[in-house]
């Protein structure tokens, strides 16, 4: 429910798309079955192809640089 909400969000969007994580999965499914599923990657590049300005902002969490299992800077890189 929340991740199609999430969705739905940003469907809506029409002129800018603000997102700050300290870890985020551009790969994560906002929506699946029954709807047709959608990657969070996906949307925003859609939205990006009809104008609206799309701003990402990933930072370090200090139990992140901790723990090397996270790939933010892979991540950023992505997208």
């Amino acid at each position: 429910a929340y991740l199609g909400a999430v969705a739905t969000a940003l469907k809506a969007a029409r002129r800018q798309i603000f997102i700050a994580d300290w870890r985020m999965n551009p790969s994560v499914l906002l929506t699946r079955y029954p709807d047709s599923p959608v990657t969070l990657k996906d949307l925003l590049f859609q939205k990006a192809l009809q104008g609206v300005e799309v701003y990402i902002m990933l930072y370090k969490e200090a139990s992140e640089m901790l723990q090397k299992k996270h790939r933010t800077m892979a991540i950023m890189q992505e997208l």
